[in-house]
């Protein structure tokens, strides 16, 4: 694939940036997830929120006790997700976030 305009031209393959820079990775559009996809993105690389699911040290917060809770569920999801959005080389579906 290639880019250009009046001030900038990239051509690139569409893993060669993904496999020099962790997390460079794209969200696929499921339906109308686009403004999600621009949410978990932005998530994704604010540096003290990425180390903190990255590490898991947000399991240590789940509070799985209370009834009207999630149990944790969203935290894991997106524990889970920022795992694979920092450790891949592709495009990933945010299937379990819809």
């Amino acid at each position: 694939s290639s880019y250009s305009s009046s001030q900038y031209q990239y051509s690139f393959t569409s893993n060669s940036l993904a496999s020099k820079y962790k997390g460079l990775v794209g969200l696929r559009n499921i339906g109308n997830t686009c403004y999600m996809n621009s949410a978990l993105q932005c998530l994704s690389n604010c540096l003290p929120l990425r180390k903190y699911f990255i590490s898991g040290s947000y399991l240590e917060d789940i509070s799985s006790g209370n009834p009207l809770g999630m149990r944790g569920e969203v935290a894991r999801k997106f524990g889970s997700l920022m795992k694979s959005m920092w450790s891949s080389t592709s495009s990933l579906s945010p299937n379990e976030f819809k």
